[in-house]
């Protein structure tokens, strides 16, 4: 684990497979031998104050890549995996902090396990449901990310129709082609 810092020493030696979460997007890569998230965590470095959700997304490793064409062989010649935590808030921010506008607030929250949604970034807080119903501009898309389903919640603020209420239609357009180009960067990001 790199690099051996303060934060990742904790770490060390930490036994992925006893944890349900890890465990299950484990056998997940394992079997179908693709890369795969796991759902929203905590991750074993979160050691400070500034606490995050985060995920893995993880590639299985066989020992003979030539039996391990099917179930079975897979499952016999798994070695171990190569993957790497995401501090959800800290990724996010990165991937978009150019693009960052108070005129767009959006949550993103891992909705594969639809009875029990887990939040992985909001941009408004506690009240985003009420801000969410009563903006003037709103959209929901789902998004597969490695073997789970995102929901990117977003809104415009009123501030933002205020701003641009003579170009609505224009604006709306750019705005949605800005959302969409953020998704596919944050696609891509995840991708490589």
């Amino acid at each position: 684990i790199e690099p051996f810092d303060r934060r990742n020493q904790r770490a060390f030696g930490f036994d992925m497979y006893q944890n349900d979460i890890r465990r299950t997007a484990m056998d997940q890569a394992r079997d179908t031998n693709t890369a795969v998230a796991t759902g929203v965590i905590t991750l074993v470095q979160e050691i400070d104050e500034d606490v995050q959700p985060g995920f893995l997304i993880l590639v299985p490793f066989y020992g003979n890549t030539e039996n391990a064409e099917d179930l079975e062989g897979r499952r016999r010649n798994i070695i171990g995996y190569v993957y790497s935590p995401f501090r959800a808030i800290d990724f996010i921010d990165g991937a978009i902090k150019n693009d960052k506008s108070d005129d767009i607030k959006f949550r993103i929250t891992d909705t594969t396990d639809s009875t029990s949604p887990s939040e992985l970034y909001n941009t408004v807080g506690d009240d985003f449901e009420e801000q969410f119903a009563n903006a003037p501009f709103r959209e929901v898309k789902n998004l597969e990310v490695a073997g789970r389903i995102w929901t990117i919640t977003f809104f415009s603020s009123n501030g933002f129709a205020d701003k641009n209420s003579h170009n609505n239609f224009i604006l709306v357009l750019i705005g949605g082609l800005a959302i969409d180009i953020l998704v596919t960067f944050i696609i891509y990001i995840l991708s490589t």
